[in-house]
C-alpha cells in the first residue's frame, strides 16, 4: 500500500483493507469481518481487529510509513489465532478462536472518506 497523498485542496481518505465472507448470505453487516489495516492517508497509526457477531478485537499500533514508499501489511489466519503484520513484523495477535471466521474469506480493499463531505 502506498500512503502518498498527491493532492493539497482534497480531504484525506482513510485506506482499509479487510478480509469479509465471500458469500453475500455470510456477510451479516460485517458481522465476520478482519481488518487487516485502517489507515488515515498521511497517519501515523494503523487499525486491526476482528469481529463475530457483537464479539470485537480491535486495537492500534503505532506505524512510520515512508514518506511516499510503499508499506506492506499482512495477516495471517489460523484456526487458533490471527496475526497481523507491516512490513513483516508481527503488530498484534488474537488467540481466540471466537475471532477466526467460520466462513471463506475474500480481500476487499476501500478508501472511506468524511461522511459530511466528498
Amino acid at each position: 500500500m502506498r500512503l502518498k497523498r498527491l493532492e493539497t485542496g482534497a480531504g484525506n481518505y482513510t485506506a482499509r483493507i479487510e478480509l469479509v465472507p465471500s458469500r453475500a448470505k455470510d456477510y451479516a453487516c460485517g458481522a465476520r469481518n478482519i481488518t487487516v489495516a485502517s489507515v488515515p492517508v498521511g497517519g501515523s497509526t494503523v487499525g486491526i481487529g476482528a469481529q463475530n457477531g457483537t464479539r470485537k478485537w480491535q486495537a492500534k499500533r503505532q506505524i512510520s510509513p515512508s514518506l511516499g514508499g510503499a508499506v506492506a501489511f499482512a495477516v495471517e489466519v489460523r484456526r487458533g489465532h490471527i496475526t497481523w503484520f507491516y512490513n513483516g513484523q508481527a503488530i498484534g495477535t488474537v488467540r481466540n478462536r471466537a475471532a477466526v471466521s467460520d466462513v471463506p474469506l475474500t480481500m476487499r480493499l476501500s478508501l472511506v472518506g468524511d461522511q459530511n463531505r466528498e
